[in-house]
């Protein structure tokens, strides 16, 4: 698989697949926990569904579900 292909895997199947679950559905926007902020009530990841980019307001921060995996795997 290379890059282009890997973009093309949508975010909210990937959260799933490693249990992020939204914390509350609008239209195509998905909302969830921050994996990358430790102290929150509400969701504060966003995910549009028809675009599949993802943006964190606690870090700001966003992108491909390719930018997600490195940021959350913490690799370069």
């Amino acid at each position: 698989m290379n890059c282009e292909q890997a973009k093309q895997i949508a975010i909210i199947d990937y959260f799933s697949s490693i249990g992020m679950q939204p914390q509350r559905v609008k239209g195509n926007e998905y909302w969830y926990k921050s994996p990358f902020a430790n102290e929150q009530q509400t969701g504060s990841l966003q995910v549009s569904k028809h675009k599949n980019y993802w943006y964190c307001y606690n870090i700001g921060r966003g992108g491909s579900v390719l930018d997600f995996v490195l940021l959350f795997q913490k690799c370069d």
